[in-house]
């Protein structure tokens, strides 16, 4: 189960399968186990990439106000 530091936080994710990559996002306060079914159907083909957004899941919620561009930048640090 690996954490990375993106943003300012530690961030729980989890990479799996070979190829095109594609990303999973959950909405607003859903977590990465969302997809637990789905992610099988597609590491034949993809590279895919599940993950928490602060505060939900195994990510840590930082404190203060959280808005969109926050999710935004987290989720744009997986490709860093």
């Amino acid at each position: 189960m690996p954490f990375g530091d993106f943003n300012g936080i530690s961030m729980y994710y989890e990479e799996s399968g070979e190829g095109t990559p594609v990303v999973l996002i959950t909405g607003f306060s859903g977590d990465s186990t969302f997809f637990k079914a789905l992610v099988p159907e597609l590491t034949d083909q993809h590279r895919v990439i599940v993950f928490d957004n602060r505060g939900a899941g195994q990510t840590i919620y930082p404190g203060g106000d959280i808005d969109y561009q926050d999710f935004v930048d987290d989720t744009l640090c997986l490709f860093d």
